[in-house]
């Protein structure tokens, strides 16, 4: 029998090619790494984690990542979209010590243009409290954040939030109600809108009992009641100060 001849074809080698990866416009769109990739647009889509000392060089900032989404590809860059960030765990570990109080809350909330965004917030007082202040501890913080939030695009937030704005106005305002050691955003990330209705409906039930929600706002207007009436003594104080001097 005659054989039968055997064609070979040379499987053609795709070329790689290295492609710069920027950072977001709102981190000055500098370099920030590269990838040796066939295809280019097969990276749109994708996540990656870099510390945020990276973006801003600054030391201060190396305990906290930010997760990028690489979103558009232009000629042999791809842009990146912040949609994430968070503070290092080890990092918290080290403000949580004995005779203090930590405060942690999760909840999502909407961004000036109806971005859905998960917020993990935390406090840390200086001595132990008990439950009925630090639930109006948290809820004033949720409160301060919220309203933060809807004026902002999630890219502005992110800004007010690296430039620790958001924490330093909270932290001076609750400062008002109980001695805190810290206000962090521990964590926080955009999200999908059917993850979002799914967690918006299971924040909603946590506190389902009239009763609570009564003796929380009741004690909220106490504790807002006594901050004014100090704040209102302290001005009196110094104005009077001011007339002895004089």
């Amino acid at each position: 029998m005659a054989k039968k001849d055997v064609k070979k074809t040379k499987v053609k080698a795709k070329k790689k090619t290295w492609v710069k990866i920027t950072a977001p416009k709102s981190f000055g769109g500098r370099e920030i790494g590269e990838s040796y990739t066939t295809k280019a647009e097969g990276l749109i889509g994708r996540n990656m984690t870099v510390s945020l000392k990276e973006l801003t060089g600054s030391m201060r900032d190396q305990n906290v990542k930010v997760k990028l989404l690489l979103s558009e590809l232009d000629g042999q860059q791809l842009k990146t979209k912040t949609v994430g960030y968070g503070v290092v765990p080890g990092f918290v570990k080290k403000l949580v010590r004995k005779r203090t109080s930590r405060l942690d809350d999760v909840y999502i909330l909407r961004s000036k243009d109806n971005e859905a965004v998960q917020l993990k917030t935390l406090i840390v007082t200086y001595n132990r409290i008990n439950r009925s202040m630090g639930l109006v501890l948290r809820s004033k913080l949720k409160a301060m954040v919220a309203e933060e939030l809807k004026k902002s695009s999630f890219d502005e937030f992110v800004g007010k939030i690296v430039g620790i704005k958001v924490q330093s106005a909270a932290k001076r305002s609750i400062n008002k109600m109980f001695p805190v050691k810290e206000v962090l955003i521990r964590g926080m990330e955009l999200i999908d809108e059917k993850k979002a209705v799914r967690l918006e409906k299971k924040s909603a039930g946590q506190i389902s009992d009239v009763k609570e929600r009564r003796k929380i706002e009741e004690f909220t207007d106490e504790v807002d009641a006594t901050v004014k009436e100090e704040t209102v003594e302290e001005s009196e104080e110094i104005d009077e100060s001011k007339a002895d001097q004089e």
